[in-house]
């Protein structure tokens, strides 16, 4: 970055710090970071320091052009890998890099104007669908209809197949788990997750239906190969670690 910088502090006069305000609104505690004065900011969360980079050359060096020097924290990957395995997002290292050799293909540039028309579509597709709400002013669930859009856009540029009888419940069942995993991962004392609690039972189910769904498409794809790509473009669902 060239030179060191001292990041200005929020919440630093608590040992919560912004820990309460990130676990009720997320949104709300990265606004009133932005309107810090300063290109990085540190945040104190209970035993953990977060930071936040404004400037994107900040961004760069951190997730371009250093990205080896700074690891995925585990207290934070941890809670993601119960829902999406040791993939892409949550892996690290040789790990990382040997299934991103496996579905670079699947984003050749060849590929990525295909994607964006793909996306423009299923765009167009989700705001037509809005036209009865707003005539009769009802109000929209925005987080619902964006999760719903991403399982649309993911399943048929990525996976090459639609999902629109499984929409909802992927939904349904991302926003439950996602629910639960920020809970969790935003708490000084998590309940262990093999203990048969409310919550981890209904987290389990949540799981175990995305798991039907996923499994299912892997059933229907497994004497084809990809519409797009075949020479193994596909990634692979990892085993998912579960927090013991």
């Amino acid at each position: 970055m060239g030179k060191s910088l001292q990041p200005t502090a929020l919440g630093s006069k608590s040992f919560l710090g912004v820990l309460k305000l990130l676990r009720s609104d997320p949104l709300e505690m990265l606004r009133r970071a932005l309107e810090e004065p300063g290109d990085i900011l540190r945040l104190r969360a209970g035993p953990e320091n977060l930071y936040v980079l404004k400037r994107p050359e900040h961004i760069r060096h951190v997730l371009v052009d250093n990205a080896r020097n700074y690891e995925k924290p585990g207290r934070v990957i941890a809670p993601i890998k119960m829902i999406l395995g040791n993939g892409l997002v949550t892996s690290d290292g040789s790990f990382w890099l040997r299934q991103r050799r496996i579905a670079q293909p699947a984003f050749h540039r060849s590929n990525i104007a295909w994607f964006a028309n793909a996306m423009a579509a299923a765009t167009e597709h989700m705001v037509e669908g809005w036209m009865p709400a707003m005539d009769s002013k009802r109000p929209l669930d925005i987080a619902e209809e964006m999760n719903a859009l991403t399982v649309r856009i993911i399943s048929e540029t990525v996976i090459g197949t639609t999902l629109d009888d499984d929409v909802k419940r992927i939904g349904l069942s991302l926003k439950n788990a996602n629910a639960y995993v920020h809970e969790r991962g935003l708490s000084l004392l998590p309940v262990p997750h093999r203990l048969p609690t409310s919550k981890n039972r209904r987290f389990r189910r949540e799981v175990a239906a995305l798991d039907d769904i996923i499994y299912r498409i892997i059933e229907r794809k497994r004497p084809q190969r990809p519409r797009r790509y075949a020479d193994g473009g596909q990634g692979r669902r990892n085993g998912r670690e579960h927090e013991r």
